[in-house]
């Protein structure tokens, strides 16, 4: 575990929504949806390549009136990495941090909640298998199968590649 690293977001493809009490980012390059409960997403917005975990340890600290190891912020910064929401080289090596030692360490009691980051892949759109992107002689281009065939584009319909399809 690297204590003098600057950890840093990742901004580059990803789409962020912040809601009341949690964070959602989307990462448009592995199509996947993550929630960041509150304290992780107060954990990932403050990674800004500035502030080492100490440095964040104290500002959750003031932010939720509740001390915290520095072990809490390193559990957050792990599973950012590994959720690919945290630039590559900012953070090289993170020690696995055990979920179970920092309940005992911030207590059970404690009015701040562990760092949890739920992830999923996102369902690809059903409008995407039907669509057509191919482009009628007169280079105008076509978005659904129905007009590829009315305008004689395509004989039955468009691949989702956009090539027409017998």
């Amino acid at each position: 575990m690297e204590t003098s690293a600057k950890p840093q977001i990742r901004t580059d493809k990803i789409v962020t929504i912040d809601a009341e009490n949690e964070t959602l980012v989307y990462d448009l390059d592995s199509n996947k949806a993550h929630c960041l409960n509150e304290s992780a997403g107060f954990i990932w917005r403050n990674c800004d390549g500035t502030k080492t975990a100490a440095d964040i340890q104290a500002m959750v600290t003031a932010r939720f009136g509740a001390k915290v190891p520095e072990d809490y912020v390193w559990l957050a910064i792990s599973q950012l990495k590994e959720s690919n929401l945290l630039m590559a080289d900012s953070v090289e090596s993170v020690k696995k941090i055990n979920r179970r030692d920092v309940i005992k360490r911030v207590g059970m009691a404690s009015v701040i909640a562990l760092p949890l980051i739920a992830s999923i892949v996102a369902p690809k759109n059903a409008y995407a298998s039907t669509s057509c992107h191919c482009t009628n002689p007169g280079g105008v281009p076509v978005t659904n199968a129905a007009d590829c065939i009315a305008q004689g584009v395509c004989q039955t319909t468009c691949s989702p590649s956009g090539t027409c399809v017998p």
